[in-house]
């Protein structure tokens, strides 16, 4: 397998997640499965997850309906594009008159 950091903002990146309870956080949430650098071996985890979540159900265990395997795609550089509409949103809010943009671009 392929697996790759999903924080790793220089490739392109296949992240699958698993929406679930999660019981040390007491709440539903999509928790990170993993990551990978090729579609092929991304599908067949999001497959793999279905299938687990499908068994369950029919053993009547842990059987929440809202359960689901899911992913995204992460183009190179995404996760520094959306620090910097999170910086922007912020310094609108705070109604910020001049940024330094020189730092958003690098």
């Amino acid at each position: 397998m392929a697996e790759v950091d999903p924080k790793d903002d220089t490739i392109r990146r296949f992240v699958v997640w698993h929406y679930r309870y999660d019981l040390a956080r007491r709440e539903r949430r999509n928790v990170l499965v993993a990551a990978f650098d090729n579609e092929p071996e991304f599908l067949a985890c999001v497959r793999r997850v279905e299938a687990e979540v499908k068994q369950r159900r029919g053993r009547g265990k842990d059987a929440d309906p809202r359960e689901r395997a899911s992913g995204v795609v992460y183009e190179p550089g995404y996760l520094r594009r959306a620090a910097n509409a999170h910086l922007l949103s912020r310094a609108m809010r705070h109604r910020v008159s001049s940024l330094p943009f020189e730092e958003l671009s690098s």
